[in-house]
């Protein structure tokens, strides 16, 4: 059932037994709290019916919860038992799995079936007939809650076109008064209320009993019937009264509420309940500075518009000075109770509100379990299942297992990714390109969890997965073609590799390595789709060629490879970049890879006001540090050095968006080149701390 339907009707379950309570402890509190709070008091309970939120689930929210596969029947597809017995007999070998905890299947699994992973044969007739009933199921829901919609609506629509028609009737036959004697004592009514709003005064011969209409252009509409000073007085004081507490804004409210909750017949006792308490409120309002006498007067009044009013009234579009004889009965007998009032019944009244306002909260509504408040257990990729199929990866997590996978497949060439747990699913993609499947599922994945589509966590769950896929694919590319590492080092058909290039078609790197202890020279060439194009050896003048843009010895030769971090002409001989104790050039020229948390203060406070998209060169004291926020995927970089200048060429080496962040220390000019591009730095020098 939509997400929307059920916690409107949670929270009506919860205002009902609101409602209960309140009619319940009515005789206790009637003739002990004040009548204003009685009144608003149904406040509470109009919020509990609006306000399809809570802080949890509470009562009714975790009964909704228990009970939503009975009488909410989820639309996301569940496993059949009788599919899962079936599944637990079925022979091992044709349940193939992989996961990140056992890489030894994995790789027998990889090998069984080169660049396609795991493929694992599905029951399509039983996932047709669980697909069928779940679009029955949501088509029942969906019908559902558009008549519950529908039905709000045309109600709402028909008391609004009520209300018009019966304003638009009564102006017709509306007659301003002219009197200026009357019209002075309502304007000094008015003045003494403090009413800023101009609040017109009219009488009509049909209408039942004097009332208040209008919201905009309010006006106090009294019958033809001739009325003395003093009922004249008391009439408009009650109507002021309510134009002064908005009571016509509170009866609105009520209504909308009607209209919204229509299946709920304690909406119609709570409306009824206001709509008394409106009257018995406002006389009590009006009414207590008055004495005895002039309670009495005020009484009359009331018995007075009981007769002598025309036909034609409406309770709903307007507040009235009259009422039913059973309410005008009570009424009466109110206004000559003593209204006097100790602060103990004070506080008991607003410790009571507290008390129904705490027990709003603790009746509660149903919340999504994505936000139900309930502490979740942390989802890690390596809990999970990756299974491949049709192009799609199924990521099972939560318990969910085969049947939980929804049917479906995207188009040659291309990935999809899907999230399953055991009652929903979320899909993304497809991409196209295995090189960049890294930064487009972040990509994605981060706009749907904008769109609250997604949780941090499964976003984050998402883009681990895509790293993984990514990085299989290439070793599964390794494999194909008899490249295996062992110990760090990577060998081609046995013999060990010294310099290794995988490199994409733009010739940016998939990966870099140089081993002083190999033997021969690979270059591996990718096609657009990220599959194994060429694989040549390196002739001694490329390998010379590279080595000499390196300029640096076999004993000192960096290592770039990725995920690792690159260590560059003996890294760990640079001092910390916060230690101050930084190497002149006398003592040779250093390139060290940095984290924004190994910055000093000052240059933490530099870069955090740099702009996104911009490189830059910081220099401070004898350091140059370069700095670009926005890189699209992780980086590693190549150094050459002299004791004149020094040029780093950084490359994409795929992976997670990143930063660069290099300090080269040595006071020389430094250069950078981005994928065989000089780039443009932003030249920042900073003044040494004393």
């Amino acid at each position: 059932m939509n997400e929307i339907l059920k916690a409107y009707a949670s929270v009506s379950v919860s205002a009902a037994l609101l409602t209960i309570v309140l009619l319940l402890f009515r005789p206790l509190y009637q003739r002990i709290f004040s009548k204003r709070w009685q009144y608003y008091i149904w406040l509470i309970v109009v919020a509990r019916f609006l306000i399809p939120w809570n802080p949890g689930n509470g009562i009714v929210g975790n009964l909704f919860q228990q009970t939503q596969k009975t009488f909410f029947p989820q639309t996301s597809q569940q496993q059949d038992p009788t599919q899962q017995m079936l599944l637990q007999e079925q022979d091992p070998s044709e349940q193939q799995t992989f996961t990140q905890q056992d890489p030894s299947e994995q790789q027998t699994l990889l090998q069984a079936n080169p660049l396609q992973n795991t493929v694992f044969s599905s029951q399509s007739a039983d996932n047709h007939d669980r697909a069928e009933n779940n679009s029955m199921t949501k088509n029942r829901t969906m019908n559902l809650q558009a008549i519950w919609l529908l039905t709000a609506l045309v109600l709402f629509v028909r008391k609004i076109t009520v209300y018009q028609s019966f304003v638009n009737y009564l102006k017709a036959g509306c007659s301003p008064v002219e009197d200026i004697r009357r019209l002075e004592m309502f304007g000094k009514m008015i003045e003494q209320k403090r009413i800023k709003c101009a609040i017109g005064l009219y009488t009509n011969c049909l209408t039942a009993s004097p009332l208040l209409i209008g919201f905009i252009h309010p006006a106090v509409i009294l019958t033809k019937a001739e009325l003395s000073d003093t009922e004249f007085y008391h009439t408009v004081l009650h109507e002021l009264t309510h134009y002064k507490r908005r009571d016509l804004l509170y009866k609105w409210l009520v209504q909308i509420t009607v209209c919204l909750h229509w299946f709920n017949p304690f909406a119609y006792l709570m409306a009824r309940e206001v709509s008394r308490m409106c009257e018995l409120s406002c006389d009590e309002a009006a009414t207590d500075l008055m004495d005895e006498e002039s309670k009495r007067a005020y009484g009359d009044t009331l018995l007075h518009a009981m007769c002598t009013g025309g036909f034609y009234k409406n309770s709903l579009a307007s507040i009235t000075l009259g009422g039913g004889k059973q309410l005008l009965k009570e009424r009466l007998g109110e206004l000559m109770k003593t209204k006097k009032r100790s602060k103990r019944i004070t506080a008991a009244a607003i410790a009571a509100a507290v008390l129904l306002a705490g027990g709003a909260v603790a009746a509660g509504a149903y919340v999504q379990p994505a936000a139900a408040g309930k502490p979740k257990k942390e989802i890690r990729l390596s809990d999970c299942r990756i299974i491949e199929k049709n192009g799609i990866f199924y990521i099972l997590c939560e318990g969910a297992v085969k049947s939980d996978m929804p049917t479906g497949g995207v188009t040659d060439g291309c990935v999809g990714i899907m999230l399953v747990k055991p009652d929903e699913y979320t899909s993304i993609g497809p991409f196209e390109h295995m090189d960049r499947l890294v930064r487009d599922v972040k990509k994605q994945a981060e706009q749907l969890r904008k769109k609250k589509k997604l949780t941090a966590e499964e976003a984050s769950l998402l883009t681990q997965a895509a790293e993984k896929i990514q990085k299989d694919a290439s070793q599964e590319a390794y494999d194909f073609i008899s490249i295996t590492k062992k110990k760090g080092a990577y060998y081609y058909r046995g013999s060990r590799i010294r310099i290794f290039m995988d490199q994409r078609t733009d010739e940016s790197f998939v990966k870099f390595k140089y081993d002083e202890k190999g033997e021969i020279d690979i270059c591996l060439r990718r096609a657009e789709d990220f599959s194994v194009a060429s694989i040549s050896f390196l002739t001694e003048e490329e390998a010379e060629e590279i080595l000499e843009d390196l300029e640096v010895d076999d004993e000192k030769a960096p290592v770039i490879e990725d995920p690792a971090r690159p260590v560059a002409i003996d890294e760990s001989a640079a001092a910390p970049a916060d230690s101050g104790q930084i190497k002149d050039a006398n003592q040779g020229i250093y390139v060290s890879r940095l984290t924004k948390e190994d910055l000093p203060a000052q240059i933490k406070q530099e870069i955090a006001r740099c702009k996104q998209g911009n490189w830059y060169r910081i220099k401070h004291k004898n350091c140059t540090y370069i700095y670009y926020d926005g890189l699209p995927n992780d980086y590693a970089f190549k150094p050459a050095l002299s004791t004149q200048k020094a040029k780093i060429r950084i490359v994409d080496m795929g992976g997670s968006e990143s930063y660069v962040l290099l300090a080269v220390y040595g006071n020389v000019p430094v250069t950078v080149t981005y994928q065989n591009q000089k780039v443009a730095c932003k030249e920042i020098s900073l003044k040494q701390e004393r």
